[in-house]
């Protein structure tokens, strides 16, 4: 079977028994194309024939800087789980995916309230009769 064709039916396993929304599988879609498009380019044509220095080559590939380290991080993903699906599928005996290293990604802080829209958000508590803080206040 060919890769296109393989991933056509892994992206079909997302859809319809893992149910994953439409933005997502786009996103897997894009990233599957980026893949097939390397392995082409190495001449491999079927998930049968990659090893782990395909997969290693692609993360290299990937990693010189054109893409985001967020974005990186969605293509292993998407790639590791097309092959852990071919395993279960029994496409292949070995996941080529086992070398894939990836790096934590740092957490975002929260974008902090300006002074303004804190001001806004005390005053709304100090005259919002829904507020228990109104009644206290309005008490005192």
């Amino acid at each position: 079977m060919q890769i296109g064709n393989q991933i056509k039916e892994y992206l079909s396993h997302l859809k319809v028994e893992r149910q994953l929304s439409s933005n997502t599988l786009i996103a897997y879609e894009k990233d599957l194309k980026i893949y097939s498009s390397f392995l082409e380019l190495k001449q491999v044509n079927a998930i049968q024939n990659i090893n782990e220095e395909s997969t290693y080559d692609f993360q290299q590939s990937i990693s010189t800087g054109q893409y985001s380290r967020t974005s990186i991080q969605r293509m292993l993903a998407s790639v590791r789980g097309l092959h852990k699906f071919a395993l279960r599928e029994k496409w292949v005996t070995i996941d080529a995916t086992t070398g894939f290293v990836t790096q934590k990604l740092p957490s975002k802080l929260p974008k902090a309230l300006s002074v303004e829209q804190t001001i806004r958000l005390v005053d709304a508590l100090k005259t919002s009769d829904e507020n228990p803080v109104y009644y206290v206040q309005r008490a005192s």
